[in-house]
């Protein structure tokens, strides 16, 4: 079907081959052939419109052309748009993977940073591939020459290298070393096979220090058996009194026995025995025996209170006076270790409300720990001092000796249980901590006071005022 295209420009020169005409003499359709040109006036004023009737075949073959060549582009951009997107997705894929297995690398370098955790790699052979600086530090004196040997430093150490040789696929031990402060440490280690590249086999060693946790039970069976010593003490305390009032008694009955016939030699004017002199002395020596018996009977008997465990209510008593019953217990001990102790009790009551029991306790634990700190004191220095102040209403017990005091670094740790300075045969390191607990439990407060010299704890109760406190 024919068509028409009209086209609106501005003719300066007219070269298509086609039929000019101005607009005014004519109109063309669609259906119409064009005249004949000696019908048409000739072109003769610009501007003027121009019709030109042309086949459209060329024209559609362009447009099929071009719109093929847009579907194409559109599918290829499209095709390169999956690409892209595709491979963006596989990138993002390997980045998380990549960030993932990083940050499992970095936890996995703190831990084998962390002095808490001993780790390493060590082939068949003892040679060392891979460990972090707490296996290295740990276990110096076995490693020689980037190699894990056996030796006498380390206890256990052969029980390893026996495994790194052997079979076995996993195995567990203890070692013990030597630690910073010369005291010994517990390792434990834990040993498995695992493959390395090119088919090799290796052992992976991974432990942590367990030197807490073993002195924590050690301290814990010593415990256990002083609470029996106690008990046993307790018991031995009931049967000590018999033989010890047969030994006042026969003490007493010798005084009377020399009294009596000292009295009837005296009216018959004759010498008792071999001289005064020596009835005098015989007399003494037995007043002596009294004496320590009836001290013997009240230790005794204050070890059997002490043993038992206090109920009901805590009464008002004496701090004073619960101080002066502590010393007596323990005073024995300060005497044979030459330690001075200064008392500064005052003379007037100080009323608190707590079992005595309970009391005695904390001062007992309070005057060793003194007694202890005191060892590397020359002996003709040593000296503690037991104090009973009234403050604010409150009364304070002050316990301070000149040993060398507490480390600062030390001092937060000082009431926690099983923590202690001595060596595990001399100390527990829970008659702090029992002791802060009775205190707290009664109303009062145990503290490490800040001291240039020496050691200062200080026991604070409120202040009780009123009659009613038992005799000591």
């Amino acid at each position: 079907m024919p068509l028409s295209f009209a086209v609106c420009f501005i003719a300066t020169r007219v070269t298509t081959p086609c039929t000019v005409v101005p607009l005014f003499s004519y109109a063309t359709t669609a259906c119409c052939s064009p005249p004949h040109p000696t019908t048409r006036p000739p072109l003769t004023t610009f501007p003027a419109y121009v019709v030109a009737v042309t086949d459209p075949a060329p024209l559609l073959l362009e447009w099929r052309q071009t719109a093929w060549a847009m579907v194409s582009a559109g599918a290829v951009l499209s095709l390169l748009s999956i690409g892209i997107g595709w491979r963006n997705y596989h990138l993002l894929q390997v980045r998380d993977r990549v960030l993932r297995q990083e940050g499992e690398r970095r936890i996995l370098s703190s831990i084998f940073a962390s002095p808490l955790a001993l780790a390493a790699l060590v082939k068949g052979d003892g040679r060392i591939i891979y460990c972090n600086s707490a296996f290295s530090e740990a276990l110096a004196p076995i490693i020689r020459d980037g190699r894990l040997v056996s030796g006498p430093e380390v206890e256990g150490s052969g029980a390893l290298a026996a495994f790194l040789e052997d079979g076995k696929s996993r195995a567990n031990f203890t070692l013990r070393v030597q630690g910073p402060d010369c005291s010994p440490a517990y390792l434990r280690i834990s040993g498995a096979r695992v493959a390395l590249e090119l088919g090799d086999q290796g052992t992976a060693l991974l432990g942590y220090d367990d030197t807490q946790r073993m002195k924590s039970e050690a301290h814990i069976v010593q415990s256990s058996k002083l609470i029996t010593l106690g008990e046993m003490a307790t018991g031995m305390a009931h049967e000590l009194n018999q033989p010890l009032n047969v030994i006042k008694m026969a003490a007493q009955a010798a005084l009377f026995e020399i009294e009596d016939v000292g009295e009837s030699a005296a009216g018959a004017n004759q010498p008792f025995g071999a001289s005064a002199d020596s009835a005098v002395f015989v007399k003494a020596r037995l007043q002596r025996v009294v004496e320590q018996v009836d001290r013997a009977a009240t230790i005794i008997d204050h070890m059997r209170i002490f043993g038992r465990v206090p109920a009901g209510r805590p009464p008002v008593i004496d701090a004073a006076a619960t101080c002066r019953s502590a010393l007596q217990l323990i005073g024995h001990q300060l005497r044979e270790s030459e330690v001075e102790v200064v008392l500064r009790l005052g003379d007037a009551p100080q009323l608190v409300k707590c079992h005595p029991v309970l009391l005695e306790q904390v001062l007992v634990n309070l005057l060793l720990n003194a007694r202890d700190a005191t060892a590397g004191v020359p002996a003709a220095a040593r000296k503690i001092c037991i104090e009973v102040q009234s403050v604010d209403h409150e009364v304070i017990i002050i316990v301070s000796d000149n040993g060398p005091g507490i480390p600062a670094a030390l001092r937060d740790r000082v009431f926690e249980p099983f923590f202690t300075t001595k060596s595990a045969e001399k100390g527990t390191g829970l008659g702090l901590s029992i002791s802060y607990g009775i205190v707290r439990d009664s109303g009062g407060r145990l503290e490490l006071v800040d001291s240039a010299n020496g050691c200062v704890f200080r026991v604070a109760f409120p202040a009780v005022s009123g009659a009613g406190v038992p005799p000591p």
